[in-house]
């Protein structure tokens, strides 16, 4: 990828960040593209975008965007469902039937409403009501 790509991407990741009130993100590693699909339509419904995103482009654009905490859940295969005007609890229990269905989603955290999230807080709350 060149370097103007990779700041477009960026740029584009820091609008997405500032935009979501809240963000969920999951390790999305075994699931097969039509299932990935299938959230993603799922995610739309309820009005989150679902983005597979690179690491170190996502940790540079949460440095810009003030994420801090954003960083500490960027390890290993990363998707985020980006949450703005849509209904975060429907989002969130989606994500978490997905995990509970397909056994290999993994609930990584995220940020709700700016209070940063763990793994665990997420997949409880998800099908709680958050």
């Amino acid at each position: 990828m060149l370097r103007k790509d990779k700041e477009q991407v960026v740029a584009d990741l820091v609008e997405r960040l500032r935009s979501s009130e809240t963000l969920i993100l999951a390790d999305y590693r075994g699931l097969s593209v039509g299932e990935l699909d299938e959230v993603r339509t799922k995610l739309l419904e309820h009005g989150a975008r679902f983005h597979v995103v690179k690491n170190t482009l996502t940790k540079l654009a949460a440095d810009e965007a003030g994420f801090e905490t954003l960083k500490e859940l960027l390890d290993g295969p990363t998707a985020i469902a980006f949450v703005g005007d849509g209904d975060m609890v429907s989002v969130a229990k989606t994500l978490s039937e997905t995990a509970r269905k397909t056994k290999v989603l993994e609930l990584k955290g995220g940020i709700l409403e700016g209070t940063p999230m763990d793994a665990s807080i997420t997949t409880m709350n998800a099908a709680a009501n958050l």
